[in-house]
């Protein structure tokens, strides 16, 4: 099994959030706006969800890099198709310290 966590503030998701609605980029820097802008395919298909909005765009973001492991490398996907090896996401959250897996 492929373990893999990304810690988790939600600032980046929660801007993220906040740009989407009026495409204003009032956002401090260019690294955090070219993070922001990497987000948006990701975030656009759950703005209109119910539910917690980051929380969605934190899951999300998890799914997706899980599903970018198994793209991005042959390896990892001839394994997975074997069934030695699973890709399993989580989410680490840096207030509470939990890690939560994400399916």
């Amino acid at each position: 099994m492929a373990f893999f966590a990304t810690s988790v503030s939600c600032s980046f998701e929660a801007g993220a959030l906040e740009v989407w609605p009026t495409k204003k980029m009032l956002l401090s820097s260019n690294a955090t706006r070219v993070i922001v802008e990497a987000l948006r395919p990701i975030v656009e298909p759950i703005l209109d969800l119910p539910g917690d909005r980051v929380d969605r765009a934190v899951r999300a973001k998890i799914r997706a890099q899980a599903a970018q492991l198994f793209d991005r490398s042959e390896l990892i996907a001839e394994h997975v198709a074997a069934g030695g090896l699973r890709i399993v996401g989580a989410r680490y959250d840096l207030d509470d310290g939990r890690v939560t897996l994400v399916r």
